[in-house]
């Protein structure tokens, strides 16, 4: 592994968060102050296909970008809040047992699993609720 991959696979692992690639770029700099961002696109390309990180769409709240995460051994589900753009992190036994019946009932082996879901988190919900509507 090339010292730029294990910088910016470094980034992703103490990072605690989804970054894009710019953001990846930003903190790997302060290791590697000549880094290009091409290089970053091209490990980032790299890290993916050796299994060590994970490419989100985080249901493009910010746009189009894209967000990258360390891999875990564990699956889990992203929810992004449509309106604050907070991202939780779900992990439950239902999503393993689910994987699990999709094996059996499809023959299938599932190596990554991955599951995106968008709405409004309680705290924003809480605040609507809050709110008073107008009535016409």
């Amino acid at each position: 592994m090339t010292r730029q991959r294990q910088v910016i696979a470094d980034v992703l692992q103490k990072a605690g968060e989804h970054l894009d690639a710019a953001e990846v770029w930003r903190r790997a700099r302060q290791q590697l102050p000549g880094l290009h961002l091409a290089t970053v696109y091209r490990s980032l390309e790299s890290l993916k296909k050796l299994g060590i990180i994970d490419e989100l769409d985080l249901m493009h709240y910010r746009g189009t970008g894209h967000y990258y995460e360390a891999r875990t051994n564990k699956d889990h589900i992203h929810f992004t809040c449509q309106r604050c753009g907070g991202v939780l992190e779900i992990q439950t036994s239902l999503f393993e047992k689910l994987k699990a019946q999709i094996e059996g009932r499809h023959g299938l082996a599932i190596r990554v699993a991955r599951l995106e879901l968008g709405g409004v988190c309680g705290s924003c919900a809480s605040t609507e609720n809050k709110t008073p509507h107008a009535t016409a």
